[in-house]
C-alpha cells in the first residue's frame, strides 16, 4: 500500500451519510466476516471525497464491508491515482451514501 493511501485512510474521519464526488476503493487482503457470515469475499475500505468540505471520510462498516454499489449514475469514470495507487470512481454529479453497511450503496440524484 502507499504511503500517501495510508495516511489517508488513517486520517480519514468516520461518516455515515454525505455527498461524495468521488470515491477510492481500496481492497484488503482481510476475509469479509461481517453481517453475513464469510463468504469468500474479503473487505473493502471506501473513502468517499466531500467536494464541499475537501475531505475524504471513510463510509465502510466498522465490521467490514465486501461490496460497493451505486444506483441511479450519470457518467462514470474509473481510474487509479498514481499517488494512491488504487481504483477511484468519480462521477459527472455529486452521488449520496446513507448508512453504510456490509454492503457501501450511493444513490445518484434524481433530476
Amino acid at each position: 500500500m502507499k504511503k500517501a493511501l495510508k495516511e489517508l485512510i488513517d486520517n480519514a474521519p468516520r461518516r455515515d451519510c454525505g455527498e461524495y464526488a468521488y470515491f477510492l476503493l481500496i481492497p484488503t487482503t482481510e476475509q469479509y466476516c461481517g453481517f453475513w457470515g464469510k463468504n469468500n469475499y474479503n473487505n473493502i475500505i471506501v473513502l468517499g471525497y466531500d467536494k464541499t468540505e475537501k475531505k475524504h471520510y471513510r463510509l465502510d462498516s466498522v465490521c467490514g464491508s465486501d461490496d460497493f454499489g451505486v444506483a441511479q449514475i450519470y457518467a462514470t469514470h474509473i481510474d487509479v491515482p498514481r499517488e494512491y495507487g488504487c481504483l477511484r470512481m468519480h462521477f459527472s454529479e455529486p452521488v449520496s451514501v446513507d448508512y453504510p453497511a456490509s454492503s457501501v450503496l450511493a444513490y445518484g440524484k434524481r433530476r
